[in-house]
């Protein structure tokens, strides 16, 4: 079992006594967006060791999903949305096909104290286990939460330009900025993607994410 422990809560790799919790963790999704339990159960099944919770005294608070899939910069057709990436994640084995890469195809959170240490060392729990597993790449489709709030309080900007837009050499989107500092990079605007997830304050669009394993 993988597992990370700082004073105020603790990652692992899920088990199936978890699901009650994983369910209620659901919850923090639209209702029409949540996994069901049978879902979350073959999730578990195909692939466990990429399947890793964060827990702290109130109990599970956060979880991060990944399974062997293939990336090439120069093809990303295999990219073309969130849903067909993750059918083809799932159609097979996690050692039938041929992969290069760990691809992020789930984080859900509940509101805590802890801010974004959760979420980083969720995504450093990948690296690891990509490293393990000898992949040259993490790659994960990115929401981009700020980029409706951004267009209507500063200008009509191209997502493919926002992706990319600094401030202070900080990105003006938080999750791409977050991804930053972990090391992932948006490799060109090809990587910037429109209808790969609904979400409303990204206007539909999503860029994919990439950690180069050296």
């Amino acid at each position: 079992m993988s597992e990370h422990t700082n004073s105020s809560y603790r990652i692992r790799t899920v088990e199936h006594s978890d699901i009650a919790q994983l369910l209620e963790l659901e919850k923090e999704w639209p209702e029409n967006a949540r996994a069901s339990e049978e879902l979350l159960l073959f999730r578990i099944n195909k692939f466990q060791q990429g399947y890793f919770i964060a827990e702290d005294e109130t109990g599970i608070i956060a979880s991060i999903i990944c399974y062997p899939y293939q990336y090439r910069a120069s093809d990303i057709s295999n990219f073309k949305n969130w849903e067909t990436v993750v059918t083809q994640c799932y159609q097979h084995g996690s050692d039938e096909i041929e992969t290069n890469a760990l691809y992020i195809v789930s984080g859900t959170s509940k509101p805590t104290h802890h801010g974004g240490e959760v979420f980083d060392g969720g995504v450093t729990h990948v690296v690891e286990l990509a490293r393990k597993l000898g992949k040259q790449y993490v790659v994960g489709g990115c929401l981009l939460p700020g980029y409706a709030r951004y267009i209507n309080k500063h200008e009509a900007l191209s997502a493919e330009d926002y992706v990319f837009k600094k401030v202070q050499n900080r990105y003006v989107d938080p999750l791409i900025e977050k991804y930053r500092r972990l090391d992932f990079h948006v490799p060109d605007k090809n990587h910037v993607i429109s209808n790969y997830y609904p979400h409303e304050p990204s206007l539909n669009y999503s860029a994919l994410v990439v950690r180069v394993l050296e």
